[in-house]
Formats: C-alpha cells, structure tokens, sequence
C-alpha cells in the first residue's frame, strides 16, 4: 500500500465544485427498481418515507409487469448465450464457460436497459421526489463509505481522474483476499476482510476535499 498511499497524498484537486442542485435532482431520482421493491416489502421502510396503499399497489402492479419482461430477455438472451455446465452439478466450468456466462450477462444487461429506464420513469410518476430523496438517504446512510466506489457518485462529486484511480485500487485492495486470511468464511465474517474494509472506507473518505465531503454528507441526509 506504499505506493498507493503516496499517490492519496497528491489528490487534493477534485474536477470543479459539487453543484448542490444537481445533488438534489441526484436524491430525488436515482432509483434501483429491484431494489426499491426488495425495500418497500418491509412495512417500517414504508411508513418511513410515506408510502400510502394505493402507490405500494401501483408499485407491485409495476414490478409484475417489468418482472414478466425482464425474465423474458433472460430465457431469451440463454438460449442465445449458452453455456457449458457440469451435467452433475449444473454449475459454470471451465474458463471458455465463465466467458460464455460473461457474454450473457452482458447481453441482459444491454437488453433490459430500456425496460428498467420504463421501469425507473414510472417509479417516479408513482412516488414523490421527497420521497425518493428520503429512501435513497435512509439507504445511503448505510452504505455509508462504500457508495464512493460507486462511477454515478464520482461523477455527482466531481471526483478528479486521480482521485477514481486510487479509489479503484483502494476498492480491488479491499476485496483481495490475503495468503493469512482465514479459510471457509465469507468476507463478512472474516476479521482480515472486514479490517480492510474499513481501512478502505477510512482512505475513501480522506480523498475527498472539504467542499465534496460536505456534498456527501448532504447526500446523506446528514445535518451540519
């Protein structure tokens, strides 16, 4: 990490200052469909940003509807993007099997990006803009750190090129699992892994200037 902490000691110019503006059309609009629908399922997230009945009705009837197509593309996009599996098992082997479940991958990805961009526009029809902006806080204020390894908030905090860099490497530092780990744990429950974690989230938010730090925590939902 020597290297890479050198370079964190030069990142102290970020590209502009964050437009608060555009942060607020940021809260009030980012929306993850999958995601919100998986949120809204448990009552108390629902009271928390006022959801009545009829918009949480409008919201499944939506989930069906784009849940029917987007299962659609992915029946059609495997019989398009085959894959060699173990005829035991069933799963994925072989590096020409991994690169062939890549390439379905990318080919849902590409053709259900029309279908969620419907999906998020009527989302928004649905719910108030205060409401978004209240559930992206409450979900945010949990991830905490984590979302500035995120590309959507480099760009709303005005990150500079070598502030990313280094936080692509603190990111790939922070997941690589070293020889000392402990074997038959899942990052979660590693001590090695959640320290780095930490570290990572720690040297994150020491990139940031003061004016992108203060935009982060207006992000959050967070009260100076």
């Amino acid at each position: 990490m020597t290297t890479l902490l050198s370079v964190m000691m030069l990142c102290c110019v970020a590209d502009g200052t964050p437009d608060f503006a555009e942060l607020q059309k940021f809260k009030e609009t980012d929306v993850w469909p999958p995601g919100l629908m998986m949120w809204l399922e448990d009552s108390k997230n629902r009271d928390a940003i006022d959801v009545v009945g009829p918009q949480y009705e409008d919201l499944q009837n939506l989930m069906r509807k784009y849940g029917r197509q987007l299962a659609k593309i992915k029946r059609e996009m495997r019989e398009k993007y085959p894959f060699p599996a173990d005829p035991v098992t069933g799963k994925i082997v072989g590096i020409k099997a991994c690169r062939a479940h890549d390439r379905y991958l990318k080919a849902v990805a590409r053709a259900s990006a029309p279908v969620e961009e419907a999906w998020r526009k009527e989302i928004r029809q649905i719910l108030t803009a205060s409401q978004i902006a209240k559930m992206n806080e409450i979900g945010w204020r949990k991830s905490g750190a984590a979302l500035l390894f995120d590309e959507d908030f480099h760009r709303v905090l005005k990150l500079d090129q070598q502030q990313r860099a280094v936080l692509k490497k603190l990111y790939e530092w922070s997941i690589t699992t070293p020889e000392n780990s402990p074997g038959g744990m899942s990052a979660g429950d590693d001590p090695i892994m959640v320290a780095k974690e930490m570290e990572a989230h720690e040297k994150a938010l020491a990139l940031l200037t003061p004016e992108q730090r203060k935009a982060f925590d207006f992000l959050l939902g967070r009260q100076e």
